[in-house]
């Protein structure tokens, strides 16, 4: 690794986490406008038609109901309110916030790399045991050697917001499992309906926070760990260039 990559390492958040959470805050506020458009739009729809569901008796008249209609969904087959108000909501900020996990998890996998190659060991993030976020974290501690502040709450968020990922692609959005349950119940931003998660507006900014505290101590564990050798090595390099 070149000493500008070397130096990289302590100035991740800047030049590489921090940036790609900026730009997925901005889809995340996209896909919030587009959540309050689409149910603003079907809150004024006035498409539908009315149906004969039966006769009176007594005047012979034809007894008909209004069936709204929506995006060419029929309210006598959905539960239109549910649809609109709440399951596609829900669906949207459910893509997002795979992605929003899958940066992170992408993101720390790359620093892995990162760090393996500025060390020059072998061992490399397929060694370690376990699969995804937590082996990347168990990369870090074991082989890069970083404080990663484990009894910050950030963790603790972090693993639940990844629980609720896991439910919404794996489980078809139910909350099946005891703890996810319990993420829920304690999340004012989650809910359940029926048997399945909803998402509500703030949830996927309460997820940018957090994973950006996550980026913090991460951070902080790089420059404890490698700033001083790292400023060594670039002022041995500097006084090579000058002599």
């Amino acid at each position: 690794m070149s000493l500008l990559g070397a130096i990289s390492l302590t100035s991740w958040t800047q030049f590489r986490f921090g940036p790609g959470l900026e730009l997925l805050e901005t889809y995340v506020s996209d896909v919030e406008n587009d959540c309050a458009a689409s149910v603003s739009a079907f809150e004024v729809s006035d498409e539908g038609f009315e149906r004969q569901i039966g006769v009176d008796e007594q005047t012979g008249e034809a007894i008909n109901e209004w069936v709204q209609v929506h995006k060419g969904l029929r309210g006598d087959s959905w539960s239109l309110p549910h649809v609109f108000r709440d399951y596609f909501p829900t669906l949207k900020r459910a893509s997002a916030l795979a992605m929003l996990c899958s940066f992170v998890e992408h993101e720390l996998n790359i620093l892995c790399e990162d760090i393996q190659k500025y060390l020059k060991i072998g061992i490399a993030l397929g060694d370690i045991h376990g699969a995804g976020i937590d082996r990347a974290c168990r990369y870090l501690k074991v082989v890069g050697n970083l404080t990663l502040q484990p009894e910050h709450v950030a963790w603790t968020q972090r693993a639940d917001i990844f629980k609720i990922r896991n439910a919404m692609i794996h489980a078809g959005g139910r909350a099946g499992k005891p703890d996810v349950l319990k993420i829920i119940q304690s999340n004012k931003f989650l809910s359940i309906q029926g048997r399945e998660i909803a998402i509500s507006e703030g949830y996927l900014a309460q997820c940018i926070s957090v994973f950006s505290n996550v980026g913090d101590i991460v951070n902080e564990g790089l420059r404890n760990r490698f700033e001083k050798e790292i400023a060594a090595k670039r002022n041995a390099a500097m006084k090579g260039w000058h002599s």
